[in-house]
């Protein structure tokens, strides 16, 4: 059977709030004031350390001597906030055979190593799977890996203007055309049959 592989973070869940909130958090426990939510999205798009030292460099704190402890310090505060919220909130764990954070063992996107591995433990192939993402980084990732790609582009990675598709990649502009583009792989991937409801 075909795999498909989600990123969670704009695709899944518009997750823009409980990230901004969780950065605000994290920023208050050093003193600071908090910072617009459209700010907050706005430094998301490269993993949670980057997030986490634009939000400090925001907020003035990447001023203070030992800038990399600091960033350290704040990347732990801030996914002990953020974890306890996503995937046990909309209880989402339940639906996936596998769930990979930013701190596993492999190199973030868009490098594919973390992407190979899930369709090496799905006994699948590249041509078996599916990538869906909203971001231009997901899109990478998946043009790395050899692997289709669905790019939704109501989520707040592709929000930021840089999406540039090639002909053969779909795009989703709501759920239905996401379910559509999903049906249209599961009934032409190899082996795979549509079973969509």
């Amino acid at each position: 059977m075909p795999l498909i592989v989600f990123d969670l973070d704009g695709t899944l869940i518009d997750s823009q709030r409980d990230i901004a909130e969780s950065t605000n958090e994290m920023l208050e426990s050093y003193g600071v004031r908090p910072r617009p939510i459209e700010e907050v999205t706005g430094m998301v798009g490269e993993g949670a350390k980057v997030l986490v030292a634009r939000a400090l460099a925001a907020a003035g704190l990447d001023r203070q001597a030992q800038v990399q402890v600091q960033v350290d310090d704040a990347l732990e505060r801030f996914l002990a906030i953020y974890n306890r919220r996503l995937l046990e909130a909309f209880d989402l764990s339940r639906h996936f055979g596998w769930v990979m954070g930013g701190d596993a063992a492999f190199p973030r996107k868009p490098d594919p190593a973390g992407l190979r591995h899930l369709i090496d433990a799905a006994g699948e192939t590249a041509a078996s799977t599916l990538f869906v993402g909203d971001s231009m980084i997901d899109v990478e990732t998946a043009r790395a890996a050899r692997v289709r790609i669905a790019v939704v582009l109501f989520g707040f990675g592709a929000r930021r203007g840089d999406m540039v598709l090639r002909p053969e990649e779909s795009t989703a502009a709501d759920v239905a055309a996401l379910s559509a583009a999903i049906e249209r792989f599961l009934t032409t991937a190899p082996g795979g049959t549509s079973h969509l409801h």
